[in-house]
């Protein structure tokens, strides 16, 4: 600007310009220095303006990263919800398999249990019909009708009257008990115990009473199984009274068994049922079931002593001499009759 103005006063004196030119070059000048100031302000205001734009700017932009982010986290969640879906549906078709399954099986068994349940039904009325049929029988073929099931041991091959008894056994003994009140009250002195040595000693159960010879003690033990313990060198078992607190010493092998208890009888009338006829004791000798009254000294049998023939009744057993009628029923009148069945 002074360069300016010197070069004015320099024309002036010279006389190359005029003063109104020079007057209208400083106003000129002076207009343009407000206008620069006022471009100078405007570009301040724009610069500041920028600055603005520039914050926002910044801020649009970390507002749009941190969307992206969010985005990104939204997406992420969306992925495993997808998955969790994924999962869900299977497990609800896997659901839905399982329920079809068991509803095709709750069906079945229910169809096997109304199948079960009309036999059971068709049995029992079977059953009512044959049981009044022998209720009725009075042939020879047949047993009395009067002759029930004995009221101590279900099942068996023996059944008892007031005034019989029916056997069908082979290979049947008989043996006093010894009242050490061990098995009570399944067997007492009151009863004789039956049991066979048609069994195989290897194949026994628990629940099953045996007689087996004790190590510890002269006469035979009748216990019950208990457990069954095998090894390479066979099976044994841990027998127990049932009247007992413990288990008797040591494991019972095989071979220490003489026989399976398959029932037991009353010595004398209890509940209005007995075994022999009045007050005598059962025993078997050979083929032959014995009563022997009750005068004779208690266990000469069982230590096989001799007991006189006058002092005996014997009986044959039907499943010895008639294959085909293996009952033995010794009558009131102290006859062996036959029977075909029961």
């Amino acid at each position: 600007m002074r360069k300016i103005i010197f070069l004015a006063l320099v024309l002036i004196l010279f006389g190359c310009v005029s003063k109104e030119e020079l007057n209208k070059a400083v106003n000129d000048k002076n207009a343009m220095e407000k206008k620069y100031e006022e471009l100078q302000k405007d570009y301040d205001n724009l610069e500041e303006k920028d600055k603005t734009l520039q914050s926002k700017y910044n801020e649009l932009r970390d507002a749009h990263e941190s969307l992206n982010k969010s985005y990104d986290e939204l997406d992420l969640s969306n992925k495993k919800l997808m998955l969790d879906y994924s999962s869900l549906n299977t497990a609800h078709n896997n659901y839905i398999k399982n329920y079809n399954d068991l509803s095709a099986s709750y069906i079945s068994l229910n169809n096997s249990h109304n199948n079960l349940k009309s036999l059971y039904q068709n049995l029992t009325r079977d059953y009512e019909v044959i049981l009044e049929k022998l209720r009725n029988f009075q042939s020879s073929g047949r047993l009395p009708k009067d002759i029930p099931s004995s009221p101590v041991i279900a099942n068996l091959d023996f059944l008892l009257s007031r005034d019989s008894l029916i056997l069908k056994q082979s290979k049947l003994n008989l043996s006093s008990v010894t009242d050490t009140k061990s098995m009570h009250p399944t067997i007492t002195a009151e009863h004789t115990a039956v049991f066979t040595t048609n069994f195989d000693p290897e194949r026994l159960q628990v629940g099953n009473i045996i007689a087996y010879r004790s190590t510890s003690f002269d006469l035979p033990i009748m216990h019950r199984i208990i457990e069954i313990q095998r090894d390479s060198s066979g099976v044994c078992y841990t027998v127990q009274g049932d009247n007992n607190p413990s288990p008797d010493p040591g494991c019972i092998k095989s071979s220490q068994i003489i026989g399976l208890i398959i029932g037991v009888i009353f010595n004398t009338v209890s509940d209005g049922y007995r075994y022999c006829p009045e007050s005598a004791i059962a025993i078997t000798r050979g083929d032959k079931l014995f009563c022997m009254p009750d005068n004779i000294p208690a266990g000469v049998y069982v230590n096989n002593q001799t007991i006189s023939s006058e002092s005996l009744v014997g009986f044959p057993l039907c499943s010895d001499k008639q294959p085909d009628k293996p009952y033995t029923v010794v009558g009131p009148d102290k006859k062996v009759y036959c029977y075909e069945d029961v």
